[in-house]
């Protein structure tokens, strides 16, 4: 099985620290379950009264007796009358994650599940025995993916779009190509190039093209504070 650019949050897992009386360790929810593909180190403790949590959360992901296996380690404080809110998790390693999360999700299910999980290519002959499509749209992706900034969702992005032949064209004009090298939807690639020009151009470009909704939808904010305080306006 493989996961794709809409699986699992966006590429994060919820997370949920429940508070308990101060002093004692709170309750870690982890969605979705892993089972014993997942170890929680959790040094959280519950403190009185109203004050903030702080608490730092991190996902590692490594190989364990042949099978993936993932470690959640959270620091920090949660206060005991402050609401319960989901925090959002970085997936290290989308597949590794979805395969596991496949196989406790079958278990539960009542489907027996043998053997070890592995990331590998399926047999060509291989029997398709689960199907899930998502509701959602390329439009609704392409709204969301500049919001949480999913490196995850652009890539899996670009490269769909790579198989089904659009050119660098469909988004740059051919004018602004000099200096512009696109490796990867997330522009995290050391290899990457995008040239001021080339920027402007493609923005001038979708303000005039009638399903630019999307995109501007895709940003929030250019950035918090400074000059590019606010909402784009194209």
């Amino acid at each position: 099985t493989s996961g794709g650019p809409l699986t699992l949050n966006y590429g994060h897992a919820q997370l949920f620290v429940l508070r308990t009386r101060s002093g004692k360790a709170p309750e870690v929810v982890f969605d979705p379950p892993l089972g014993r593909f997942l170890t929680v180190n959790n040094s959280v403790r519950t403190v009185g009264g109203k004050q903030k949590s702080k608490i730092e959360h991190r996902l590692t992901f490594a190989t364990k007796a042949g099978e993936p296996h993932f470690t959640l380690t959270l620091s920090g404080e949660v206060g005991a009358a402050v609401a319960v809110k989901p925090r959002y998790v970085p997936i290290p390693d989308a597949t590794a994650f979805y395969l596991a999360a496949m196989h406790q999700f079958m278990q539960r299910q009542g489907i027996k599940v043998g053997g070890k999980i592995r990331v590998g290519t399926a047999p060509k002959k291989a029997t398709t025995f689960y199907v899930k499509e998502s509701e959602k749209t390329l439009t609704d992706v392409v709204r969301l993916m500049n919001v949480f900034s999913n490196n995850t969702i652009a890539d899996n992005l670009h490269a769909l779009l790579a198989v089904r032949g659009s050119s660098m064209s469909s988004v740059i004009p051919k004018a602004a190509h000099a200096g512009v090298r696109l490796e990867g939807g997330s522009g995290l690639s050391r290899e990457a190039r995008l040239t001021t020009n080339a920027l402007h151009a493609a923005l001038v470009a979708q303000q005039h093209k009638p399903n630019r909704s999307p995109l501007l939808a895709s940003f929030p904010l250019y950035w918090k504070a400074g000059t590019l305080r606010g909402r784009p306006k194209l």
